[in-house]
C-alpha cells in the first residue's frame, strides 16, 4: 500500500475523530486542544511507516452474482430407450438469470443449473401404483373441460373458446398423502437431491384409471361418454369463517419440502386446462415406434422442466427484496357493512399472520398489529369511498375503484396514509402498511382499465388484494364473509376471512411471485403455498421459504463483494476486511448447502463489516492528485472545525451541527436519492432502499 492511500485513510480517521468531538461537547483546555493537533500529526506520521503488508482491489460498479443449482430429474414410468437424457438436458434451462419484474431489472444473480436425471425402477413403480390405488376415492361428478376451435368470417381466423360439462368416474388420491409417499421411499428412486431440488416426472396412464384416446374421441364426436380420469385433491378450510374449499383437479403436488411430483397422465380438467401425455401423443399422432417419438417424448418432458424450475425452484421476484431485522405489518380493517355480521374481529388473526410471516423470515423478528376501524367515523375517507364505488351494471360485478382510494392515501398522491401510520423501511425496521376493507353488498376493489368497457360480461374485473410497494389495499364484500349461504351445497353462516389474503398480499410486497405467474407452466399452480390461487394454503411452501431467504444471501454477498473490491486495505480497517472475508466465507457454505437462513445472517455480517471497512479506508479514489488533495484537505478541515469549536466553547456556546435536509444512508452516510416510483430514499453506493 502506497504513503498516499495511507495518508488519506488515515486523514479520514483523523476527521471522524474530529467531528465526534465536535458533535459530543467536553471542556477542554487550551493546552488540551494543542494535543489533539500534536496527536493527529503523530498518527499520521506513525501510519505513513507502518510496518503493513495489504492489498488492493480493483472497483466495480455492479458486483455481479454466479452460482449453481443442482435439480435431480425423476423420471416415473418411462422407458429408458424413448427419452434422450442428453437432449432432455440440452432443451432443459441451462442457467437461469433472475429478474425483479417490477421495474424490470436483473438482480444480477445468474444461477447455472447442474441436472442428475434418473429412471424410477420398475419395481418403484409397481409400489407407487400400488399405493395409490389401495388410497384412492372414487367420485361420481361432473367435470368442466375446454374446448378451443378456430372458425372464419370473410377469410379471417378467430378464437371460440368455450367451458362446457362433461360426466366422469374420478377417481382421487390426497395430494399430501402422496407427497409424504414419496419423501419415504426416496431410496426405492435413488434418493432426493441432497443440496438441491428433486423433480419427479410421472406417466402412470397403463397404472391407474386414466381417460383413454378412445373416450376422447367419443367426446370429441358427441357420442355419450363417462371420463374416467385421476387427479390430486385436498380440502382446506378458511382459518377465520370456516368455509371448506374441495380442491379436486391438481395434477400435481408439493412445496412441503424441496420435492414437486407432476403427473403427466392427470386430468384432463380445467383447473390447468392441459392434455395428460396419453391424449397429447394421440391428438400428434405419435407413436412409440415412430422415428420421431423419443424426441416428441424428450421435449414434452423437457416443458415440465423449464415449468418447474422458473416458477417455483428459481422463480422471478415481482418487486425488490429489502432486508431488515424487524419486519412490522400495520393492518387496518375498515368496516363498511351495513349488517356487521360476523363480526370484524372474527375475520383475522394476526396471531396466524406472524406465525406464517416468522416461519419465512426466519432470521428477523417478524410484528404484526391490528386497528379495527369504521369507515364513516372518517368523513374525508368515507368520501373518497362512496365517490369510488361504480354503479352495478347487469351481468357485472360492482367495484370499488381501486385506483381512487389509493391516489387518496400514498404519498405519491394525496399522502393521507400519515394520518394512519409512518413507514419505516431501513436495515433495522421495515413497515408494510395493510388496509383491508369489508364492503358492503357484493363490492369489492376493481380496476376500471379500458378493456373492461366491452368485454364480456362474465370477465371478472375485482380483486380481493393488490401489493402496490408501499402499501397493501385489500377488499372482502359482506357476500365474501357469508359465502356458504350462496355454494351448493350450502355452508350456512361460514365464508371467507381476511387472514389467508393478508398473508398472500405481504408475501408479494417481500417479492415473491405467484408460482404460476409465468406462461411455462399452469401446472405449479398446483403447490402448497398461500402464494398459489387454485390451493387454499395459510403457510408459504418450502420453495417461497427458499427464494426469498435465497435472495436476500445473494444481494447481501454481492454487496459484500463490491464493497471488499472497492476498498482500501490499510492498517485501520484490515480487522473489518479480515471479519468479512471470514464471515462471506461461512454464508457461502451454509449457502451451498441450502440452509439459507445461516447464509442470510452470515452475509448481513459480512456487509457490515465490508461497509464499515469501506467508510474507514476512505473508499477507492485511485488518483493520486485527487488522494493528495483529498487527505490534506480533510486533515486541515478537521483541524480547523475543532479549533472553531474548540473557541465557541471556550466562549460558552454550544450547539449541535444541524442536519441536511437530504437524509443520509444509515449504512455509508452518503446522500439519499428520493425515488418517486417506489415513494422511498435511495443510495447509489450501496445499492439499497432506506
Amino acid at each position: 500500500m502506497n504513503a498516499l492511500t495511507e495518508e488519506l485513510t488515515v486523514s479520514v480517521l483523523i476527521n471522524h475523530i474530529l467531528i465526534y468531538w465536535n458533535q459530543h461537547p467536553r471542556p477542554m483546555t487550551c493546552c488540551k486542544s494543542r494535543r489533539v493537533v500534536v496527536l493527529a500529526i503523530l498518527l499520521l506520521f506513525l501510519t505513513n511507516f507502518a510496518p503493513v503488508s495489504a492489498q488492493r482491489n480493483s472497483a466495480q460498479l455492479v458486483s455481479k452474482r454466479e452460482v449453481t443449482i443442482n435439480v435431480k430429474v425423476v423420471l416415473v414410468g418411462f422407458d429408458s430407450q424413448s427419452v434422450n437424457t442428453s437432449y432432455l438436458i440440452w432443451n432443459s434451462p441451462q442457467t437461469r438469470y433472475q429478474l425483479t419484474l417490477l421495474p424490470g431489472l436483473s438482480t444480477d444473480t445468474t444461477y447455472s443449473i447442474q441436472y442428475d436425471v434418473a429412471f424410477a425402477p420398475s419395481s418403484f413403480v409397481q409400489d407407487f401404483a400400488s399405493y395409490l390405488n389401495s388410497i384412492g376415492k372414487v367420485e361420481k361428478r361432473t367435470n368442466v373441460l375446454w374446448n378451443e376451435s378456430y372458425f372464419t368470417i370473410q377469410g379471417s381466423y378467430f378464437l371460440n373458446y368455450t367451458h362446457y360439462p362433461i360426466n366422469a368416474t374420478n377417481t382421487l388420491y390426497s395430494a399430501d398423502d402422496v407427497e409424504s409417499w414419496l419423501l419415504r421411499h426416496s431410496d426405492d428412486y435413488g434418493g432426493l437431491e441432497p443440496d438441491g431440488y428433486t423433480l419427479i416426472i410421472a406417466d402412470l396412464s397403463k397404472q391407474l384409471p386414466s381417460v383413454s384416446p378412445k373416450q376422447f374421441e367419443s367426446l370429441a364426436n358427441r357420442r355419450p361418454v363417462i371420463l374416467t380420469p385421476h387427479f390430486y385433491n385436498k380440502t382446506f378450510t378458511d382459518h377465520d369463517l370456516d368455509i371448506k374449499l374441495n380442491r379436486r383437479y391438481m395434477t400435481a403436488w408439493g412445496g412441503h419440502s424441496r420435492l414437486f411430483f407432476i403427473d403427466l397422465s392427470a386430468g384432463p380438467g380445467h383447473a390447468a386446462e392441459q392434455l395428460p401425455i396419453q391424449l397429447a401423443s394421440w391428438a400428434n399422432s405419435m407413436k412409440p415406434d415412430s422415428p420421431y417419438w423419443s424426441s416428441w417424448l424428450t421435449q414434452y418432458i423437457a416443458d415440465y422442466v423449464f415449468g418447474a424450475l422458473y416458477n417455483v425452484f428459481l422463480p422471478d421476484f415481482v418487486y425488490p427484496l429489502n432486508y431488515a431485522r424487524t419486519y412490522r405489518v400495520n393492518i387496518f380493517v375498515i368496516d363498511n357493512r351495513s349488517y356487521r355480521h360476523p363480526t370484524i374481529q372474527s375475520t383475522l388473526d394476526i396471531d396466524e399472520v406472524r406465525k406464517q410471516l416468522s416461519s419465512l423470515l426466519s432470521f428477523a423478528t417478524v410484528e404484526v398489529d391490528a386497528q379495527y376501524l369504521d369507515l364513516p367515523d372518517f368523513i374525508d375517507f368515507s368520501t373518497v369511498v362512496r365517490s369510488a364505488t361504480s354503479p352495478s351494471l347487469a351481468g357485472l360485478t360492482p367495484i370499488v375503484d381501486a385506483r381512487l382510494v389509493y391516489d387518496w392515501l400514498s404519498e405519491s398522491g394525496q399522502g393521507h396514509i400519515g394520518n394512519f401510520t409512518e413507514t419505516v423501511r431501513n436495515f433495522d425496521n421495515y413497515d408494510i402498511p395493510v388496509f383491508v376493507f369489508a364492503f358492503d353488498g357484493n363490492y369489492t376493489f376493481g380496476f376500471t382499465y379500458k378493456e373492461y368497457v366491452a368485454r364480456d360480461v362474465d370477465f371478472d374485473r375485482t380483486i380481493w388484494g393488490v401489493a402496490l410497494y408501499d402499501m397493501v389495499l385489500i377488499s372482502h364484500s359482506a357476500t365474501d364473509l357469508v359465502r356458504g349461504n350462496y355454494v351448493a351445497p350450502r355452508q350456512p353462516g361460514l365464508g371467507f376471512g381476511f387472514t389467508n389474503t393478508v398473508i398472500h398480499e405481504v408475501g408479494h410486497m417481500l417479492g415473491l411471485m405467484h408460482p404460476f405467474a409465468t406462461s411455462y407452466d399452469p401446472t405449479e399452480n398446483f403447490v402448497s403455498s398461500v402464494m398459489a390461487y387454485y390451493p387454499y394454503e395459510d403457510s408459504f411452501s418450502q420453495f417461497d421459504k427458499d427464494a426469498l431467504l435465497r435472495g436476500y444471501a445473494d444481494q447481501l454477498i454481492r454487496n459484500t463483494v463490491q464493497f471488499l473490491r472497492s476498498s482500501v486495505f490499510d492498517l485501520i480497517n484490515w480487522p473489518d476486511i479480515d471479519a468479512a472475508n471470514s464471515k462471506l466465507r461461512d454464508a457461502e457454505f451454509a449457502y451451498d448447502t441450502m440452509n439459507y437462513t445461516k447464509a442470510t445472517e452470515d452475509a448481513f455480517d459480512a456487509y457490515t463489516s465490508a461497509s464499515r471497512a469501506h467508510l474507514l479506508g476512505g473508499g477507492s479514489l485511485s488518483n493520486q492528485a485527487i488522494v493528495w488533495g483529498v487527505s490534506v484537505f480533510s486533515f486541515l478541515f478537521g483541524v480547523f472545525m475543532t479549533a472553531v469549536a474548540l473557541r465557541r466553547r471556550a466562549r460558552g456556546e454550544g450547539g449541535v451541527t444541524r442536519e441536511s435536509a437530504r437524509p443520509r444512508c444509515s449504512v455509508c452516510r452518503g446522500d439519499l436519492t428520493w425515488i418517486p416510483q417506489y415513494q422511498r430514499w435511495y443510495c447509489y453506493r450501496c445499492q439499497r432502499y432506506e
